[in-house]
């Protein structure tokens, strides 16, 4: 890890959608660029971080229309004007996202499901729950996933990735849910975030930890809560 100023930085604001029993949630991912090092003369790329800079849970049953303009006006305060948006579509229709568009914002929607293959048809990207998670369980491990202390709904976020239940199935399958009747929806406005912004299309190796080795490899979300 670097301890250089970022050569660039850019914002991607993901938004889970609620639904009937679950809050909308708001997460704002900044992905740091570092200069490559010299290491015993050898040119070393430092890899990037990920700096969550937002987090929000839009508060039970407010409206679609409303949620769509409290994110219309967060792209319009810096820092996050010129961000890139990604949002969780699925279970929602396409209606919701024609608020979005209609209110003039571009952005990337996405479909989580079950199964192990990212494709899209033009508009809308399917992506497995398993890229999601593995993806932020990678950066968790390689220490390269940064939350701000200070953040609103931080203590939310930080429950709900120790919450995150990480099964391996007879089969081999590996299944990553939120416990029966616990929230996901920040964990997954800042999958989809990170997923944007590491690259969108790239698939991560199936990194698959199980939650208690995790944990004890010192990897709980308690260390990545801390002050930027």
């Amino acid at each position: 890890m670097s301890s250089s100023e970022p050569t660039s930085s850019r914002y991607v604001v993901g938004v889970d959608l609620g639904r009937q029993n679950d809050p909308t949630a708001i997460v704002a991912v900044r992905r740091d660029e570092f200069p490559s090092v010299t290491i015993d003369g050898r040119l070393v790329e430092v890899p990037a971080l990920f700096r969550v800079g937002f987090s929000e849970r839009v508060p039970l049953g407010t409206p679609y229309p409303a949620v769509v303009q409290r994110v219309a006006n967060l792209l319009k305060t810096t820092p996050f004007i010129g961000a890139d948006l990604v949002i969780d579509q699925t279970g929602v229709g396409v209606a919701v996202a024609d608020m979005f568009r209609s209110a003039g914002m571009h952005f990337t929607g996405v479909v989580i499901h079950g199964g192990d293959a990212v494709n899209s048809d033009g508009m809308t990207w399917r992506v497995p729950k398993m890229v999601l998670i593995s993806r932020l369980q990678a950066l968790m491990a390689e220490d390269r996933l940064h939350v701000h202390a200070d953040l609103p709904d931080v203590a939310a976020l930080r429950e709900e990735l120790l919450d995150y239940e990480t099964e391996q199935l007879p089969s081999g399958r590996v299944t990553f849910n939120a416990p029966p009747g616990r929230h996901d929806d920040l964990v997954m406005a800042l999958a989809i975030a990170v997923w944007k912004a590491h690259g969108a299309t790239n698939v991560p190796p199936m990194i698959a930890f199980m939650h208690e080795e995790i944990i004890a490899a010192g990897l709980s979300p308690d260390a990545l809560i801390r002050r930027i």
